[in-house]
């Protein structure tokens, strides 16, 4: 089980922070359905807000759309801050006789071959 916190100022307010219990585990089901309901709407509820997380960056990319379609394909919300995914094949990297370290580096940087 996790703690989750969070504080609100209303405008002219006093702030106030909330903590509440929240399932960490799908086992948990009293807690799930204590906070959502039902799993089917915790998976809902996680839809949610992967949409929104994904659209925020999604929308800077947007005038290139082959790039914002590859992003939201590829968007993983794992906890990183690094979110683009951005794919090469290794004859893609070969054609540009990439080194090694130059690959190294390209890995490093979120780069998928």
């Amino acid at each position: 089980m996790r703690v989750h916190t969070w504080s609100t100022t209303p405008t002219g307010g006093t702030s106030h922070e909330f903590s509440i219990d929240m399932p960490t585990t799908i086992d948990e089901t009293e807690l799930i359905e204590l906070r959502f309901g039902s799993i089917e709407r915790m998976i809902v509820e996680a839809v949610r807000q992967w949409t929104v997380d994904v659209a925020a960056e999604g929308r800077l990319i947007l005038p290139d759309v082959d790039a914002a379609e590859l992003y939201v394909a590829n968007f993983c919300a794992d906890g990183t801050k690094t979110r683009t995914a951005v794919r090469i094949t290794a004859d893609e990297a070969d054609e540009q006789d990439f080194t090694e370290s130059q690959m190294a580096y390209l890995r490093s940087k979120g780069v998928r071959s």
